[in-house]
């Protein structure tokens, strides 16, 4: 706010706090200019980041422009790290599908193709930018991937993605989200495109079930769990691992299960990342 007052090219825009998609789709609807990027007020832009997009978009036409980001601890910012995650320079459905591999920290956006599907979907407390990016591939967006790091993104143990809270919250909107999508591309697509997509969507959905089941049991809500997992069995998972899950929930005390998984959690995570080396 402070900044505004002294550079005439900051605007600052007042929000009551109603969600993080509400907020950026009012960033959306304020904003004049041709394209739109987000940044978080923990996370960082890097020196190069606006010019190397400038220049790209001279010589490249897209809707969406992604990049690579670096992660860093809070308590050791000078030590980055990388996510072992694979981009996907031709964009579609079905790698969308089976992974959200584009961090909305590394993106600049047309406004207008932005706007013209909605925007991000402001019922969604979680994965509202995969969302748009389903939202965007539906309707025939032009993604480019630009490889170059455009930012740092910060996290810590006690970030919200390694609470249960977030995996059910996740777990719910994900949920829909294929919902959502399964009725989209049923009008869209042809129907052997269709089963493809859907095999998918039915794996991805299963994967959210027993993610929500962990995630219940780490916030020691083992009346959910309990519902998430038949939800997971119902979608095709293992009759036998659900008797084995569901006694282990059962006998297993509530404290327990918390640390255990909360830990198992954390690592699992953690393998995902590795450090970066000199010069990557």
């Amino acid at each position: 706010k402070k900044i505004a007052t002294e550079d005439f090219r900051i605007r600052y825009v007042y929000e009551e706090n109603r969600g993080q998609s509400a907020a950026r789709n009012r960033g959306l609807q304020e904003a004049k200019g041709e394209y739109i990027s987000f940044l978080d007020a923990d996370n960082l832009f890097l020196p190069h980041t606006c010019e190397t997009f400038i220049k790209t978009a001279k010589k490249h036409d897209a809707d969406v422009y992604y990049a690579d980001i670096r992660y860093f601890d809070g308590a050791e910012p000078g030590k980055l790290k990388k996510f072992l995650l694979h981009y996907f320079p031709d964009v579609t459905l079905e790698a969308l599908v089976d992974h959200n591999f584009i961090n909305l920290l590394g993106t600049f956006l047309k406004r207008e193709k932005t706007l013209s599907v909605g925007g991000f979907k402001s019922s969604y407390r979680r994965a509202d930018d995969h969302y748009l990016w389903l939202a965007l591939a539906l309707k025939g967006a032009k993604f480019f991937y630009i490889d170059k790091v455009f930012g740092h993104l910060r996290f810590h143990r006690k970030n919200l993605s390694f609470q249960g809270t977030y995996w059910t919250e996740t777990a719910d909107t994900n949920i829909l989200m294929f919902e959502w999508l399964l009725g989209e591309i049923k009008l869209t697509v042809s129907p052997e495109r269709f089963e493809i997509l859907r095999d998918k969507i039915d794996r991805a959905r299963r994967g959210w079930f027993f993610k929500g089941f962990a995630g219940s049991l780490i916030i020691k809500d083992k009346s959910r769990a309990r519902k998430y997992l038949r939800e997971w069995r119902a979608h095709g998972g293992s009759s036998f691992l659900f008797y084995v899950f569901l006694l282990c929930a059962a006998i297993v005390p509530a404290g327990m299960l918390s640390r255990a998984l909360s830990w198992i959690r954390y690592r699992t995570v953690m393998r995902k990342y590795e450090p970066v080396s000199s010069g990557d």
